[in-house]
Parts: structure tokens; C-alpha cells; sequence
């Protein structure tokens, strides 16, 4: 079992002792990408792993584009 403060636990902990939670106020940005993206982007880094020249580096990303 996961020990760790995790939300939901700090949420029921928070509400059986009904206590308030101190929290950020929600600013965060989150980049969700499907699996089947993560998965295209591994097969096409291998596919491009074999044509690169020794020396030769290039970065690429996953990320969802809306």
C-alpha cells in the first residue's frame, strides 16, 4: 500500500478530522498525453535512433498540442 501523502488521502484525512487543507490555488498547467502517443513516440525514437550519424543529437518531445 501506497503511504505517501497522496491528494485523496490528505482529502479523507482532511474530512474525517474536518480539518481544512491548505492547498495552492490551482495555477498548475498539466500536459496530459494518451498512452498510444507515448507509444508512437517511442517506436518513432528507435525508427530515428538507427538513422542518426555518430555525434549527432536531436531532442524531441510529447506533449498534447490544444
Amino acid at each position: 500500500m501506497n503511504k505517501r501523502n497522496q491528494l485523496i488521502s490528505l482529502l479523507n484525512k482532511a474530512a474525517k478530522s474536518k480539518t481544512l487543507l491548505d492547498l495552492s490555488p490551482g495555477d498548475q498547467i498539466i500536459d496530459l498525453v494518451y498512452i498510444d502517443d507515448v507509444y508512437g513516440a517511442f517506436q518513432l525514437s528507435l525508427s530515428e535512433i538507427q538513422k542518426i550519424n555518430s555525434g549527432e543529437i536531436e531532442n524531441y518531445s510529447v506533449i498534447n498540442n490544444k
